[in-house]
Order: structure tokens, then C-alpha cells, then sequence
């Protein structure tokens, strides 16, 4: 098997193999003090999409005849609103 190349300068070692180097890490972002926090803006997305997932299932089982359908989609929508009202006490907090 080949040997890795030797790397120019103090990259290399004695024996010419190079040595790991590390990257930088790239900074956090500061924090968005004036506008929507991410963990609200993800809840009332997750809240919207359960909501209408759990719409569509629900729909899905009281055409099918299927109770155990109709129920999961109800459940799902109930789940979406909590999180949307999650979502909007996240927002009533971070404006403080």
C-alpha cells in the first residue's frame, strides 16, 4: 500500500505522514433577541403539520369505515393544536 503523501511544512510528521489537523468550529449565532425564537417558530410548524396530517387521517378512516384511523387522526389533530398553543406561549414569553 501506498504512504500518504508528505504535507509541506509543520503538517508533516517525522515520519511523513501527516497528522490530523483540526478544523475551526464555526461559531453559535447569537441569540435573535427581536424576532421569532426557532424552537417557537419549529413548534407552530409541527403544530400546523400534525393538525392537518391528523385532518387527512381522520378523513382517510370515516371513509374507509376504519375507527382505529378516524381516532389516530383526531389524536393527531389534538396533538398539532397543543403544539401550536406550545408554540404560542413560547412566544408570549420570549417578548418578555
Amino acid at each position: 500500500m501506498a504512504a500518504w503523501p508528505a504535507l509541506p511544512g509543520p503538517q508533516a510528521t517525522a515520519a511523513g505522514t501527516p497528522r490530523f489537523i483540526p478544523c475551526p468550529r464555526p461559531a453559535r449565532e447569537a441569540r435573535n433577541e427581536g424576532g421569532t425564537e426557532m424552537g417557537e417558530l419549529k413548534d407552530k410548524i409541527k403544530g400546523h403539520a400534525d393538525t392537518m396530517v391528523g385532518e387527512i387521517k381522520r378523513g382517510v378512516g370515516k371513509v374507509t369505515k376504519n375507527p382505529n384511523m378516524e381516532a389516530e387522526g383526531e389524536a393527531q389533530k389534538l396533538k398539532g393544536t397543543a403544539e401550536k398553543a406550545k408554540a404560542a406561549v413560547k412566544g408570549t414569553i420570549n417578548k418578555f
